[in-house]
């Protein structure tokens, strides 16, 4: 399917520089119009100006990791299980490396890995700083950021402990 090169305003009148994919050009305006943007301009991608993602290029930036952390937090506050968690940030965030990174985290979690764990295999995207901040809350048990499967697991084992000892 072409992709389409657009320079558009958004409802709140800001200037947006994208690229969408559609069947030809008038699907594609169509599609832009449909989410409230006029187009200012449009012109479907060549070889020559096509976008290339190079998946080992753009490390994210300090203000990727703040969103990252920000949203991670929020989310987490709101109950939601850090697997969903990591899977909807995973989904969201720009950044490829990032991105990557993040889905690599929700496996290793859902594996039953700890966050901090996950996070120091991706030593290059996250700094030994924020990765022993999440290991030292995991450890205080301030933050409960382990999977469900492993806290299902650990309840399991502390009530067959309490059943042994009586």
């Amino acid at each position: 399917m072409p992709t389409f090169d657009y320079v558009a305003i958004n409802r709140a009148g800001k200037k947006v520089k994208d690229h969408v994919e559609a069947a030809t050009i008038e699907a594609a305006k169509h599609s832009l119009r449909g989410t409230g943007y006029t187009i200012l301009e449009i012109k479907e991608q060549s070889v020559l100006n096509k976008d290339i993602n190079l998946p080992f290029t753009g490390n994210p930036t300090s203000k990727d990791m703040a969103i990252f952390c920000r949203q991670f937090v929020s989310i987490l506050k709101a109950g939601v299980p850090i697997s969903n968690v990591l899977s909807m940030l995973g989904q969201q965030t720009e950044n490829k490396k990032l991105a990557a990174a993040i889905r690599k985290m929700q496996s290793d979690i859902e594996k039953g890995e700890t966050l901090a764990g996950s996070m120091r295999k991706h030593d290059k995207i996250f700094s030994n700083m924020l990765v022993n901040m999440v290991a030292a809350g995991e450890e205080s048990g301030i933050w409960k950021i382990r999977s469900n499967r492993w806290k299902s697991t650990s309840k399991r084992r502390r009530i067959r402990k309490m059943q042994l000892q009586r």
